[in-house]
Formats: C-alpha cells, sequence, structure tokens
C-alpha cells in the first residue's frame, strides 16, 4: 500500500491530539500512527523488497497538506516520544533562522571547506554561549536573539572603552615615568 492510500483511508481514522506546546500555545493536529512493514522498490521500479518493521507517522496540517515520516523506533515506544521526533524539525529551522539573521551564520567568504566548517563552527559556539545567556537571564527577563547580541555588543564596547582608558593611563604613567628617568639620567652625566 502506498502511504497516500493509508492517509485516504476511512477505516483508519484521524486523531485529534495535541502534538507539542508551542510560543502561541499548544500545536494541535490530526495523525495517524501505524506499525508497518516498510518496502522500496528495487533499482529498476520492478518489485518490491519487504524491509523491517518502522512506525508509520502521518500528520495533516490545517490547510489539509499531510506530510509524513517513518521512524524505525521499537514497538514500544510511546506516542509522546513519536510526537516530539515529529516536532523536532522546528526547532531545528529555528536555530538555523537565528544563526543566519542574528549571528552571521551566511556571511562567511571562505574558499576552503576547512575555512567554512570552522566558521560554521564559531557560528555554533556563538549560539549555543547566546543561548546559554538567554537561559541564565529568562527569569528576570525574557530575551530574544536579537536582544541578547545587542546586549554582548553593549558588553563589548563597553568593555573596549575601559580598555582604551585603561591602557592609555598606563601609556601615559609609563611615558612620565620615562621622562622621568631620562631627566634624572641626563642630569647625572652633565
Amino acid at each position: 500500500m502506498s502511504v497516500k492510500s493509508i492517509a485516504l483511508d476511512s477505516t483508519i481514522p484521524w486523531e485529534n491530539v495535541v502534538i507539542a506546546e508551542g510560543v502561541k500555545g499548544p500545536i494541535m493536529a490530526e495523525r495517524k500512527l501505524l506499525r508497518c512493514i516498510a518496502c522500496r522498490k528495487d533499482e529498476n521500479r520492478n518489485y518490491v523488497k519487504p524491509g523491517g518493521a518502522v512506525w508509520l507517522y502521518l500528520r495533516k496540517y490545517e490547510d489539509g497538506t499531510i506530510k509524513y515520516f517513518l521512524s524505525n523506533a521499537l514497538e514500544n515506544i510511546s506516542t509522546e516520544e513519536l510526537d516530539r521526533a515529529a516536532t523536532l524539525r522546528w526547532p531545528i529551522e529555528q536555530c538555523f533562522e537565528e544563526c543566519k539573521s542574528s549571528l552571521c551564520m551566511s556571511h562567511y567568504e571562505s574558499r576552503s571547506y576547512p575555512g567554512w566548517k570552522r566558521h560554521m563552527l564559531f557560528v555554533m559556539i556563538a549560539h549555543f554561549f547566546t543561548l546559554q545567556i538567554r537561559e541564565v537571564l529568562k527569569k528576570i527577563i525574557p530575551l530574544t536573539m536579537p536582544m541578547v547580541v545587542k546586549l554582548m555588543q553593549a558588553i563589548m564596547v563597553f568593555t573596549v572603552k575601559n580598555m582604551k582608558i585603561i591602557v592609555s593611563y598606563y601609556i601615559r604613567k609609563n611615558h612620565s615615568v620615562y621622562l622621568s628617568h631620562r631627566k634624572k639620567k641626563l642630569s647625572c652625566a652633565l
């Protein structure tokens, strides 16, 4: 049987469920969940090769489109765990969206794979760092990714400004000490 025929089969009813809690409230969906044998056609598309037992997870969206995935999870897995797996795509897309828009993931100019890989690594480390800041501060003030980036920029600018003041102080101090030693040495030499 094709997945489309299973989706249209009225003997297998759709279940209305809350799949997860989203930012805007519960994510409601209709789903069908079946344990079945996966079958694939061979290279020539002549016959079907039976495979192992899998979970077929069908989800109907509000606009009527139907998406599905196969899972090789154990037979005794909970439906909550399969629902969680079905909604994992959104956090991954959210991660990439935040990295592209706030952390310059797409602004690389490398010409080699190691350079590109290094850039992606640094962006992911920066994303992890900003998520840690959001997690620590979420009880005090809930921050969005752009807010955390602005906060980090302000901290870095403030720190650089302070560093300039400190460095210029020591340069002036060292220069005055130099002038004092120079004056002393020149007076002793005469």
